[in-house]
């Protein structure tokens, strides 16, 4: 596979983080050239990928770190793309990953150069971060709620600060969530454990 691709080649991981990226990079230095590119989108642990393009750069290999955030969505129509590493590297790569990123509402792409290396899965690191820190203060919110309205008040209440500039995918999956039921008088979310 390695030898059918053009050279310099450009290689995309996307496999899950950890040990075996560093095991699928050792594997692949002996079948690579000076200047072929390795991408890193699992969403690695910044100083990771600094240890990477170190090991790499040994071998005149590229590197660059690339954060993905999208999840279906992001599957389906495009994700967000946070890239790091050598400038130059991202010039060379950025037309391809240009065409397959999201797009917001000014139709402009969601994929840009963060920085030097580690600095596109720091990018993703801290919009996790800002995620789940949403999705705290939305269970904080919805916990006090419950404790005096039902969940279709909760419900419009959520309707009425997603329609405001409030509004967020977190938002929206809540209240869809929140308005599923198992039968007439049974909601699905009284179903999930809270752990």
């Amino acid at each position: 596979f390695i030898n059918s691709l053009k050279k310099p080649r450009n290689i995309i991981i996307l496999i899950p983080t950890g040990k075996i990226i560093d095991k699928l990079i050792k594997d692949l230095i002996p079948l690579l050239d000076k200047n072929d590119l390795i991408i890193d989108g699992g969403n690695s642990f910044y100083k990771d990928s600094i240890k990477r393009e170190n090991l790499l750069k040994k071998n005149e290999i590229e590197f660059l770190d690339c954060g993905i955030s999208g999840g279906k969505e992001g599957a389906r129509y495009g994700p967000s793309i946070m890239i790091g590493g050598n400038k130059k590297n991202f010039k060379r790569i950025y037309p391809f990953f240009k065409k397959i990123s999201a797009r917001d509402l000014q139709k402009k792409e969601c994929c840009t150069y963060m920085g030097g290396i580690g600095s596109g899965h720091f990018a993703k690191m801290i919009h996790n971060g800002i995620e789940y820190g949403e999705m705290q203060l939305i269970v904080e919110t919805f916990s006090i709620l419950n404790l005096k309205y039902s969940y279709p008040e909760i419900v419009k209440f959520f309707e009425k600060l997603n329609d405001s500039v409030d509004n967020s995918f977190l938002l929206k999956s809540t209240i869809s969530i929140l308005k599923e039921k198992k039968s007439s008088k049974e909601y699905v979310v009284d179903e999930i454990l809270d752990e």
